[in-house]
């Protein structure tokens, strides 16, 4: 059943105001003594800026998956368990302490989207790509968004955005073709703050090493566990796609286009009369989780920060997984994500993927005839497997991989086993013994979406 929403009917998430009382300084402004479990956010991890005349406000967290024993019942069983902390950046190499790892505020964003119990959480995985591919993914994300909330209002403020590049080198370097590099473009809408970076990064300088952060493999007294030995730099905000959009320059705006259309219409238009098109809802905000792995590790690593991370924090009932530069066309999340709802029984379902065609590079020249053919090899390679094998496949209920550029999972479905299964790759690729894999196994699990 179609909803009609006008935007005074929606109740909007908005970034906290500087002068609010969720501020971690007194009228005075003098700081407030905050302990490790505090509600508020201190004022070291909130980063202010302006978008014309708006102020805006975001929270940044050098962030570790910390895996520990708890008791359960009065069995005594003990099981793994899964949080998020943020490393003060006090520890040294010879002396890791529980105390150095501190749960997030209560009033952090991600806190309160763990509160909020997310429907759906996305994943977009990247490492070089510039500002222009990622906004095409983010542009699909929320077009999504708007058709979720226009179906089912029920979806406001339940989805949320989660964006993983793989190593803070590359990402500094990612987009150096572009008018602007990608970071300069992410400092500009509050999901990336160079001085907080390089302000963590001094602190614990004697820490980091080229091959891996030491100080994250060195205990004393309570053995501290790592999900992965990595630190995650996270800048999160509550925005819209106004703002992304903003970024770019009238010039580029003009000529950006998605699927062939112009931005605006393709976040607005809609094939079907009386659709997204007569209503308004780009004032809409997404909660926006930006995560910059210091250590390049890997796209398998990244989904570990995905799965293990958030999603065993913010617990979503769907979880939906592409890459950057992977264009979500009109209607392809959220038709899924209606599906997946209607029948409780499937656990994961994927679109049909095909390649673009593009008549030019990127830098403005002629693809030569050998691009073009191997383009339209992959495109018909694509064709072929999504139209024609995962239509059959679906027949009898089981598609034997589902691709890591696009696919949706059921979180309740694929916890656990599944899981684990889903990420061995990356614990082979860890492992420090002297066993390695048979050819068998490295070829199994060289993708992770072969696995699940």
């Amino acid at each position: 059943m179609d909803l009609d929403i006008s935007p005074s009917d929606i109740n909007i998430k908005r970034p906290r105001d500087s002068d609010s009382e969720d501020d971690s300084f007194d009228a005075n402004g003098q700081e407030h003594d905050t302990h490790q479990y505090s509600e508020r956010v201190q004022h070291q991890h909130i980063i202010h800026g302006f978008n014309g005349n708006l102020e805006w406000t975001s929270e940044y967290f050098p962030l570790t998956i910390h895996n520990t024993e708890a008791n359960v019942g009065k069995s005594g069983i003990s099981e793994s368990r899964i949080e998020l902390k943020y490393h003060v950046g006090s520890t040294t190499v010879e002396d890791s302490r529980e105390e150095d790892f501190c749960h997030l505020p209560q009033q952090s964003i991600i806190s309160e989207q763990i509160d909020r119990q997310m429907k759906v959480n996305v994943c977009i995985t990247g490492y070089n790509e510039g500002f222009k591919q990622l906004l095409e993914s983010i542009a699909g994300v929320y077009r999504s968004y708007y058709e979720l909330v226009q179906k089912d209002e029920s979806y406001i403020n339940k989805v949320s955005i989660g964006i993983y590049y793989d190593g803070y080198e590359a990402f500094m370097k990612a987009g150096d073709d572009e008018s602007m590099p990608l970071y300069e473009c992410l400092e500009k809408v509050g999901l990336f703050n160079q001085k907080a970076t390089r302000k963590y990064i001094k602190k614990i300088k004697d820490k980091i090493d080229y091959s891996e952060l030491r100080f994250m493999n060195k205990t004393a007294g309570d053995e501290i566990k790592f999900e992965t030995n990595n630190i995650g730099h996270c800048f999160s905000r509550s925005m819209s796609m106004q703002d992304f959009i903003n970024v770019l320059s009238p010039e580029d705006r003009e000529n950006f286009q998605i699927d062939g259309y112009g931005i605006d219409d393709y976040m607005l238009g809609s094939s079907e009369t009386g659709h997204v098109k007569d209503q308004v809802f780009t004032h809409l905000n997404m909660d926006v989780n930006f995560v910059i792995k210091h250590l390049n590790r890997g796209k398998i690593e990244s989904h570990l920060w995905y799965f293990k991370g958030f999603c065993q924090q913010l617990n979503p009932n769907f979880c939906f997984i592409i890459d950057a530069g992977t264009v979500a066309l009109w209607n392809s999340i959220s038709r899924i994500i209606f599906y997946m709802e209607a029948f409780p029984q499937v656990g994961g379902a994927s679109g049909e993927i095909e390649c673009m065609l593009p008549e030019k590079n990127a830098d403005g020249s002629a693809i030569s005839w050998i691009q073009s053919i191997l383009m339209r090899a992959q495109y018909l390679e694509y064709k072929i497997s999504h139209y024609s094998d995962k239509a059959a496949e679906s027949l009898f209920g089981f598609v034997s991989v589902l691709p890591g550029a696009f696919s949706a999972f059921r979180w309740e479905a694929v916890k656990g086993d599944p899981l684990k299964a889903f990420l061995k790759g990356q614990s082979l690729t860890d492992s420090k013994d002297e066993s390695f894999p048979t050819c068998f196994e490295a070829n199994k699990y060289l993708a992770e979406d072969r696995i699940m």
